[in-house]
């Protein structure tokens, strides 16, 4: 019997063998075989229906003579001679090789290994619904000729439609034409590869491509496309998309006004490349080009509010004329103070641009969307950030009653009446004349901007090694609240903090920057560190970094002249902390760093073991856990001990009807020592623990280990 076929048994017995090598695909089980082998001969096929089974039959596919396959019989053979009988088995329709790919096509006919994958996607074309994976069914694309046809080539280059990424060749890709996501221009439609060789919503009938035309030819196989059949001009209403301006067939001019001949959305003859997509710009540098992007400027101000800017609202609109319209100008009404101020939206760096998470679409979170929200300080029916005399009266002599005027002059350049020169605010920084020295000048607001980090040992509980950080389970949990809880707290705030957004607290990503939680932030007086000067409250990142409710930009300290000040972070159920010694402290941020130990921490008395400021953990020093009642101690036992807190808060809670002690709660608690989303009294996991170890174990000053020893803050009264 001749064994050797050249075909793998494998592939005889109709397993799958991907890579071709011969073994069975398959998890191997512990007999040595896959978890479906074949286990009886009876199973395995005979396809030239002589007796012998296909895997032990060199003659598969031929009848015992050799001679001519039995009717309905593809012949799978190493050669398309019988190497008998020297009879030629099949040359049309036959798979001599077995690689899917029949005679006359397959150019190799006993070469198993030369099936095309055109697109490099690991799918061969013989069982790739989209071989160019443009995004269009290779059925569509057959479908671009009438009638449909495996070698469509609709633009007459030599490669057929379902393998060219551009079938009519008029210079604009077929995924664009098709209106799929392609961000990298590479031809290739954006999304994953799924089994079958396409995308996961592929175009999958010709009727779904656009025709914009309107002549009956879908418009990846129209290279005229946007014109009419005869080229000249474009129906009523329709935009062309031509790789040139003239018909290269009839010499005639297309389109030289409101046409975009490269499909990038700039229409001719503002698109001073007509002809070359990829200069759409992309104004304030997002990344989301200006024909996208709803906000192109990043001032916080939606463009559609910016067009409203004038009567009647217009995508030109320059308010101030400087050739700059408004959804890019920053200063629309170039009164020396960004729009960005005048919506009252967030800008700590004064660079014009609104503070916040800037989204898909191209805005932060929450933008001025309507012109009604903006304000209008003088009542003349002009907003502010349109309003060059915002603060004056129409008439420029005096600002309505309780009106401050905010304007870049004190005197009013129109008519040059003096317009107020106390109590007024002409630069927007918040200081009033006459106090204010520079009143012209909006930069000269003194602040102190801080780069503080600290380790929350609650956040740290189960978290080993020196490279590691804070879990974030309040955050991914949905506890953290968008204000800070320290004004409810007793905590007051000299400069109120806004709250955060949602969107904020949802960013997990990139991970050292996720949310942890709130702290309280202090700057006191450098000559007296019990004198607290000012407070605010900021985020914490996993990797310790506190910062801005934006969620990334350094804290700042507005109103505040550069000087030495001791520095304080203060936290719900932590003991706090602060520097050994006055930091200076000025508009360039200051690195504040008590989680490596070089920014010593302040100690009320250094020469008594039992004045530890920090606990050490494996990342470095860590803020005591276990503060629950939020006073100035951790106690385990004794009078005001943080455990009685956590039970109190379990029995008392209304979803614990059985008054059980070993119940969960899911909250954002004090008595949630670990910081882990769930308040625990008794059982696994429970928060008292916690203040059990840093009492026994972890305070290296309680050498009796007595339960009830004090952990006290370190900070002065």
């Amino acid at each position: 019997m001749i064994t050797n076929d050249g075909i793998n048994d494998v592939d005889e017995a109709l397993l799958p063998d991907l890579n071709r090598d011969g073994i069975a695909d398959g998890v191997i089980q512990p007999n040595g075989a896959i978890a479906s082998p074949i286990a009886t001969l009876g199973t395995l096929g005979d396809k030239d229906t002589d007796g012998s089974k296909d895997p032990y039959d060199a003659l598969t596919g031929t009848v015992p003579g050799g001679a001519t396959p039995p009717p309905g019989i593809t012949p799978v053979k190493p050669s398309l001679v019988d190497p008998i009988t020297g009879i030629v088995i099949c040359t049309t329709d036959c798979d001599p090789d077995g690689d899917g790919i029949l005679t006359p096509v397959d150019g190799l006919p006993i070469t198993r290994g030369d099936a095309l994958d055109t697109d490099g996607d690991g799918i061969p074309d013989l069982v790739d619904i989209d071989d160019d994976n443009d995004g269009i069914l290779d059925t569509v694309e057959d479908a671009g000729c009438t009638p449909s046809s495996l070698t469509c080539d609709t633009d007459g280059d030599g490669i057929i439609n379902s393998l060219d990424l551009d079938s009519d060749n008029d210079g604009i890709n077929d995924v664009d034409e098709a209106l799929l996501p392609d961000l990298n221009r590479d031809g290739i439609a954006d999304g994953v590869i799924q089994p079958t060789g396409a995308i996961a919503s592929p175009i999958s009938t010709l009727g779904t491509l656009g025709d914009k035309d309107t002549d009956g030819n879908k418009d990846p196989y129209d290279a005229l496309n946007g014109i009419t059949p005869d080229g000249t001009t474009p129906p009523p209403g329709i935009t062309p998309i031509k790789l040139g301006l003239v018909d290269p067939a009839t010499g005639v001019v297309i389109c030289t006004t409101n046409c975009d001949p490269d499909g990038d959305g700039i229409l001719t003859p503002v698109d001073g490349l007509p002809i070359t997509r990829g200069d759409a710009p992309d104004t304030d540098g997002d990344g989301i080009p200006d024909l996208v992007d709803i906000d192109d400027d990043n001032d916080g101000i939606l463009d559609t509010v910016e067009d409203a800017g004038c009567t009647p609202s217009s995508l030109t609109c320059d308010t101030d004329g400087d050739g700059i319209i408004n959804s890019l100008d920053l200063d629309s009404d170039n009164d020396g103070i960004n729009d960005v101020g005048e919506a009252l939206l967030p800008d700590l760096n004064r660079d014009g641009i609104a503070d916040g998470v800037i989204q898909p679409n191209g805005a932060i979170a929450s933008p001025i969307s309507t012109l009604g929200t903006l304000g209008d300080k003088d009542t003349d029916g002009n907003k502010d950030p349109y309003d060059a005399l915002t603060g004056t009266t129409p008439g420029g002599a005096t600002p309505p009653l309780g009106i401050t005027p905010v304007n870049p002059t004190l005197v009013n350049p129109i008519t040059g009446i003096v317009i107020c020169t106390a109590n007024c605010d002409p630069d927007g920084d918040g200081i009033l004349t006459p106090v204010d020295g520079l009143p012209t000048t909006r930069s000269d607001a003194e602040s102190v901007s801080l780069l503080a980090k600290v380790w929350l040992q609650g956040a740290l509980y189960g978290v080993n090694g020196t490279n590691t950080i804070m879990r974030d389970n309040l955050r991914s949990k949905g506890l953290i609240p968008l204000s800070s809880p320290y004004p409810g707290m007793g905590l007051p705030e000299t400069i109120p903090t806004p709250a955060t957004s949602a969107a904020v607290l949802d960013q997990a990503t990139p991970a050292n920057d996720a949310i942890v939680d709130w702290v309280y932030l202090e700057l006191r007086d450098g000559n007296n560190p019990s004198n607290i000067l000012k407070s605010r409250s900021a985020l914490l990142q996993r990797d310790g970094d506190i910062v801005h409710i934006d969620g990334v930009s350094v804290v700042t300290f507005d109103k505040v002249s550069a000087g030495n000040y001791y520095v304080a972070v203060r936290h719900r159920n932590h003991l706090g902390v602060m520097s050994a010694l006055p930091i200076a402290l000025s508009s360039v941020p200051s690195v504040v760093d008590f989680c490596n130990g070089s920014t010593p921490a302040f100690n009320l008395d250094s020469t008594k073991a039992i004045n530890k400021p920090f606990v050490v953990v494996d990342q470095g020093f860590a803020l005591w856990a276990g503060n629950t009642l939020f006073d100035k101690n951790v106690i385990y036992r004794g009078n005001s001990n943080d455990a009685n807190p956590i039970y109190q808060t379990i029995l008392t809670d209304m979803g614990n009807t059985l008054g059980s002690a070993s119940y969960k709660l899911e909250a954002y608690n004090t008595g949630d020592v670990n910081m882990d989303g769930e308040t625990i009294f008794q059982g696994s996991g429970n928060d008292p623990q916690f203040i059990y170890q840093n009492i026994i174990v972890n305070h290296l000053g309680n050498v009796l280990q007595q339960e009830f020893f004090t952990i006290g803050e370190q900070l002065p009264l």
